[in-house]
């Protein structure tokens, strides 16, 4: 089963006490604590699906617009032809 987010901070803080930082007597200074890197994680994760689940919605927005236009960059006959359905307008290509 996969695991909760008390699971993962209990993980992540069960060598450490809530709020306090990690020992900064090591080679290499924490700025965060644990908790705080679990919720820095978890907002990273949110806002970067946000944001490409917003760039998919409009790209298929504009291609749905864009057919309804009559743009597209191949036309449907041409595709028809390649895809062995009709007699597109790409019928001699490989000749």
């Amino acid at each position: 089963m996969g695991r909760t987010f008390d699971g993962m901070l209990q993980t992540c803080t069960s060598k450490h006490e809530v709020g306090n930082p990690i020992s900064r007597d090591g080679p290499v200074a924490s700025l965060f604590t644990p908790r705080e890197l679990v919720e820095l994680s978890w907002m990273i994760t949110f806002v970067t699906s946000t944001i490409v689940n917003t760039l998919g919605i409009m790209a298929m927005v504009h291609i749905h617009q864009s057919h309804m236009r009559a743009e597209m960059l191949i036309p449907a006959n041409a595709v028809g032809k390649v895809m062995g359905r009709g007699g597109g307008n790409l019928a001699n290509i490989s000749k």
